[in-house]
């Protein structure tokens, strides 16, 4: 018989009566039914052929064959440029490759197709905090908390974003607000309990801050974020000799493969140690850092420091200025342009229209 599978796929249970319908019917009926029926099965392999090929792109993607992934979100968009979630999938991929501008590009055209979708400005979200673009980071938060369901448990990396993206924009009393409603979900995120300790510290509520630095080593031991944050917290209140205990029982703690941690507490161990004048050994932890993390602004100004404590201002200066480069005073402030300015030539200091063309 004639598309007996299609006939048994579209009415279920109902298979019989819609045979006996079939049997039955005209001859002219007939006709239309398999054409129908045809014409709907062609578009379910078609859909079912494009399920395959974005599962195909994501395992080639997961495997970090990005070319051979990039070709088949090519071709699906070639094919069918309406669907949003193609473009979202490309996007992805560009910014496993930190391509945050083809990124965004796509999230755009998402956006256009699917505007109230809030997914999508998440993702826009988090391609502009990772470009070091906060305003926009935290603009696209609020459009996808707009659109949000409100039990969808998306709201929460959504506000951790957020908070995020506002101290980066050093505004740590709304960040704290973003990670206080987390909290309230979720007591025992550490990352969030960390991210909470270190905006209390900027906020001068120290006594507060160590006790969520604290809960994280409790709730996480086996987590660098406690000890990496707890470090600098007693760095900033000068408890040098602590914190470098802090920091050497965290590195205990840390997979070999987790290389920005790691440089970062290379980083902040060389300036504990600056400042109890071992300057060999905290250039020894900073160029450590640098290897490998060779774009760190905060470990650049840090040997910069160090260049100077040995009295070898070239040195430093270059430090200096590759660290504004780096963007230096987006994340942290002046710091730098003023020790370029007491220690640096008038002509190698940039002005402040380009911030070293960065």
């Amino acid at each position: 018989m004639i598309f007996t599978n299609e006939l048994n796929y579209i009415c279920g249970a109902w298979v019989i009566p819609c045979t006996i319908f079939y049997l039955y019917t005209s001859r002219f009926m007939k006709i239309i039914i398999s054409s129908l029926l045809l014409c709907f099965y062609t578009q379910l392999c078609a859909a079912q052929a494009d399920t395959l090929a974005l599962n195909r792109a994501e395992k080639l993607e997961s495997e970090k064959k990005y070319d051979d992934a990039l070709k088949i979100y090519n071709g699906l968009l070639a094919k069918d440029s309406s669907i949003a979630r193609y473009y979202e999938k490309r996007s992805g991929l560009y910014y496993d490759q930190s391509k945050f501008q083809l990124a965004a590009n796509d999230l755009s055209r998402a956006m256009e197709l699917e505007p109230n979708n809030a997914k999508y400005y998440y993702f826009m979200a988090l391609v502009m905090y990772s470009s070091e673009n906060p305003t926009p980071a935290i603009n696209n938060c609020n459009d996808a908390l707009k659109y949000i369901n409100p039990r969808d448990s998306l709201k929460y990396p959504i506000l951790m974003l957020r908070g995020n993206a506002e101290a980066m924009k050093r505004d740590f009393s709304a960040a704290y607000e973003d990670y206080k409603v987390i909290i309230a979900y979720d007591s025992t995120n550490c990352e969030v309990l960390s991210n909470m300790g270190m905006a209390l510290s900027d906020m001068k509520r120290e006594k507060e801050a160590v006790a969520c630095l604290e809960k994280v080593k409790r709730l996480c031991p086996d987590k660098p974020i406690g000890y990496t944050n707890l470090a600098l917290l007693l760095q900033n209140s000068g408890d040098y000799e602590r914190s470098i205990e802090t920091i050497n029982e965290g590195l205990k703690h840390l997979a070999t493969d987790d290389v920005t941690v790691r440089a970062i507490m290379y980083n902040n161990r060389s300036y504990d140690k600056l400042k109890l004048q071992k300057l060999k050994e905290a250039m020894d932890d900073v160029n450590q850092s640098l290897k490998l993390y060779p774009s760190n602004s905060y470990a650049l100004r840090n040997r910069a420091l160090i260049y100077l404590a040995m009295k070898q201002k070239d040195k430093a200066c270059e430090d200096l200025r590759e660290a504004l480069k780096q963007g230096f005073t987006l994340m942290y402030g002046n710091e730098v342009k003023e020790l370029m300015k007491a220690n640096c030539p008038a002509d190698s200091i940039p002005n402040d229209e380009d911030d070293m063309n960065r």
